[in-house]
């Protein structure tokens, strides 16, 4: 058994369909040359968050929550400006033109 429950949606996509979609995707990692256990969007996400993370970091932001989910800025970066737009601290994090629509952080 797989461990996955294919529910009916809206969608009427097939649970074979689901279950052979999610097969496929867990073979199509990039940097791995075996299956890995998740699918690879999921992992593609993960490394997305890091690089972020990472550049909010390096933006010298800190993002800390209370809840302790969040490690970035752990080096004590100052929080957003009181009033700062969310335009001005993605121009901050923004990577450069050349690398914006590549996966650079694979």
């Amino acid at each position: 058994s797989s461990g996955i429950n294919a529910e009916y949606g809206e969608n009427r996509f097939p649970a074979d369909a689901i279950y052979k979609l999610t097969y496929h995707l867990c073979h199509v990692y990039a940097r791995c040359t075996r299956s890995v256990s998740i699918p690879a969007p999921t992992y593609y996400a993960h490394l997305a968050t890091d690089r972020a993370r990472a550049h909010l970091s390096s933006a010298k932001y800190n993002f800390d929550s209370s809840d302790g989910a969040s490690s970035v800025g752990t080096g004590g970066g100052r929080p957003p400006r009181p009033g700062q737009s969310i335009e001005e601290i993605l121009r901050d994090i923004s990577p450069h033109d050349a690398t914006k629509n590549k996966m650079y952080w694979i």
